[in-house]
């Protein structure tokens, strides 16, 4: 629940040493489903190596269900996050092509995490179109700055600062003159 695993991410520190009742111990279908929410606390937490397997043991489980599509996102982030850039692409790709490659607010968390690990992998080229479908579907601050970063990566400096400027400005909270993303 909220309130358990709030109080976890709060004392992680304290548990980083312990080792946990993972899915190598609920290979069943059944018990098995609860490694997907061990998996979300292990990334929130920090562990996102950690979490890998238990997300790819729920999704071994569930497959291309429709309504667990999100969870090859979750993976792809796990994956990114743990420093392996290039194994996240294929469950980001699966990800995609289970939601038709259409961006919608559902699947703009998919496509997201893609153009962070495209800029991870060093494939501004592949990233920038990505980047640009994105901010036109969500006029979003983050994916601006995120954006930037390909521009820089491509070398195109200029237009770099201009999208930075765009992400400040789309950023700032009128009501407390401070930015919520840069």
């Amino acid at each position: 629940d909220t309130v358990l695993s709030g109080w976890f991410i709060a004392n992680a520190a304290k548990f980083a040493h312990c080792a946990l009742f993972t899915s190598a111990v609920w290979p069943d279908r059944e018990r098995g489903r609860n490694a997907s929410g061990l998996g979300l606390l292990l990334k929130s937490v920090g562990r996102h190596a950690d979490a890998v397997p238990e997300l790819e043991h729920y999704l071994a489980l569930v497959g291309d269900n429709r309504d667990e599509r999100n969870w090859w996102e979750e993976l792809g982030e796990a994956l990114l996050e743990a420093g392996r850039p290039e194994d996240a692409i294929a469950p980001l790709d699966h990800c995609v092509a289970l939601h038709k490659s259409k961006l919608t607010d559902e699947s703009l968390p998919v496509f997201q995490t893609r153009g962070q690990t495209l800029d991870a992998l060093g494939r501004f080229a592949e990233a920038a179109p990505l980047w640009e479908r994105v901010i036109d579907h969500d006029n979003d601050p983050w994916s601006m700055r995120w954006y930037a970063r390909t521009l820089h990566g491509l070398g195109k400096y200029v237009e770099a600062i201009a999208q930075a400027d765009r992400a400040i400005e789309n950023g700032r909270d009128p009501e407390n003159d401070a930015w919520s993303y840069v």
